[in-house]
């Protein structure tokens, strides 16, 4: 399957095999969503933006699945080079999956009811980076100001604060 956006307002996706069309669907809350990411189980489709603007779209019939975000952020959060700073991950099992946008809390939601789960992560700068163990009982989180967290998810527990200035990679 391949996934597009047909303008700022629908999306489509592809049969690649034969190259035909199989939906198309309105995009809630039309915005740049900048990030597509295919549940691990490839039944879900999740489109985020630099904006905080997320949804979740079945992969079969591009039916929205539980409550879309709308925009959090009056603009897109970019960086000195004009890149977006957003990032979504779905958990390796796919049943939630976290956003993060400019320097918004990171959140963690439920993919079957779009409801949030937890408080949210704190951030002291830009979220660059966000990554789940491939367990699910982590999601590391990376800052512009060169910290990186990890969390016990889908609770938002912190379990370490890394400067990565002192990481050897």
């Amino acid at each position: 399957m391949l996934f597009r956006s047909a303008g700022s307002t629908v999306a489509q996706a592809w049969q690649t095999t034969q190259l035909k069309p199989l939906w198309t669907a309105p995009i809630p809350d039309p915005d740049l969503y900048s990030i597509l990411r295919v549940s691990p189980v490839a039944n879900a489709l999740l489109i985020a933006s630099a904006t905080g603007s997320h949804a979740v779209l079945d992969a079969r019939s591009g039916a929205v699945i539980g409550i879309p975000r709308k925009s959090i952020l009056k603009e897109a959060a970019i960086d000195e080079f004009g890149r977006q700073l957003a990032a979504a991950e779905f958990a390796p099992d796919g049943s939630y999956f976290a956003t993060a946008a400019g320097g918004l809390p990171v959140q963690c939601w439920k993919t079957e009811t779009g409801y949030p789960v937890g408080a949210g992560i704190p951030v002291t700068g830009q979220v660059t980076a966000i990554g789940f163990r491939p367990d699910g009982n982590l999601l590391a989180v990376s800052e512009s100001t060169g910290l990186c967290s990890l969390w016990n998810t889908p609770e938002d527990r912190k379990s370490t604060r890394l400067n990565s200035s002192h990481l050897v990679i």
